[in-house]
């Protein structure tokens, strides 16, 4: 065999190996049964819409959006439809209040959830749709109190299965990131402000677990406050804020 021959034998099977590198390549990328079902259903912002609508005719109060409860419903709606779960805790054991400490930590008042997931199958139209997920997610009866204010739907379509979330908060105040005034010597603080018609006077903290609780500290300007607690900082403790008797989130600190 000559050079030139084996030169050409090579270069030939190079280009072969080419072409089967390119036909597997074409084929990967086409749809298979091994590919996650394209949605072909009604559009989700309408599904939401449709939910929230009916949810709004059981509540005495209007029910305002709010970034934390629209937040902690996506993300929990999309993990249940990923992943394929349905419940409070993700299979990490991590629930409701774990997720609001790690996206909306400055969210302060009281958060409750309802989820459910179904194949998607044959979907009827929005309205009809959203009927069925509202009855799935169980008895929404606490929305008929005055005690909520905000409310988050979020409705997530992934691998076949259609997923619900809703969250609906009593939004009482916001922290801030920073004290800005009187810092005690010892123990944990923040400031923050009073939303919609919480009062200063009514907010508070205490221990898990302890009936005491120390009130909030009002400062200069009227919807403005600190709340106060000898624990240190990282020493695991739950303390919890309260607002008369209603226990908000927990916040280990």
């Amino acid at each position: 065999m000559t050079l030139l021959t084996g030169a050409a034998l090579v270069l030939i099977l190079i280009i072969g190996a080419g072409a089967v590198v390119l036909a597997l390549l074409a084929f990967a990328r086409q749809d298979g049964p091994t590919r996650a079902p394209v949605w072909v259903g009604p559009p989700l912002p309408q599904i939401e819409a449709a939910v929230r609508a009916r949810l709004a005719a059981l509540s005495e109060e209007p029910l305002e959006g709010h970034p934390a409860v629209l937040e902690l419903a996506r993300h929990h709606a999309f993990d249940m439809a990923m992943r394929g779960f349905d419940g409070e805790q993700d299979p990490e054991g991590v629930g409701l209040d774990g997720r609001h400490l790690r996206l909306h930590p400055s969210f302060v008042g009281h958060l409750r959830q309802w989820t459910c997931v179904r194949p998607a199958g044959e979907l009827p139209e929005p309205t009809t749709l959203a009927a069925e997920l509202v009855e799935g997610c169980g008895d929404f009866a606490q929305l008929a109190t005055p005690a909520w204010n905000v409310l988050g739907v979020a409705v997530a379509a992934e691998r076949g299965r259609l997923a619900c979330c809703v969250v609906a908060g009593a939004w009482w105040a916001t922290l801030d990131d920073q004290v800005r005034g009187d810092l005690p010597a010892v123990g944990w603080v923040v400031e923050g402000r009073v939303e919609g018609a919480t009062r200063v006077e009514e907010l508070a903290v205490r221990v898990a677990g302890v009936e005491a609780t120390r009130p909030a500290v009002a400062l200069e300007q009227a919807d403005r406050f600190q709340l106060r607690s000898d624990e240190a900082p990282g020493s695991g403790i739950e303390l919890r804020i309260v607002r008369g008797d209603v226990e908000g989130c927990p916040r280990p600190i």
